[in-house]
């Protein structure tokens, strides 16, 4: 058996000592755990992290970034308000 592994090529060498490990593997107690949850309070998302970042504004759409500015100046009232009366006036004009 040994003479057939000496006479194998360097790939197969490597394929079947990956193999070995592989079957040979045992998981002890200091084996970590990489399942779904396994990070569980371990990652923090700030609560802005889709927000769209002005830096690429001029790209992503038509208004002036003075009038976002603007726009964030008002309370968020206004700002919900604004942002019915756009629904409405984009409703009106839909074909």
């Amino acid at each position: 058996m040994f003479a057939r592994i000496q006479d194998l090529n360097p790939e197969s060498k490597q394929k079947l000592i990956n193999l070995l490990a592989v079957l040979t593997y045992k998981e002890d107690d200091s084996a970590v755990y990489s399942g779904f949850g396994s990070l569980k309070g371990r990652i923090w998302m700030s609560d802005d992290f889709d927000a769209p970042l002005k830096a690429f504004h001029e790209y992503s759409y038509t208004m002036s970034l003075e009038f976002v500015n603007k726009i964030e100046k008002l309370t968020a009232k206004q700002q919900q308000e604004l942002e019915l009366i756009a629904d409405e006036m984009l409703k009106s004009n839909e074909v």
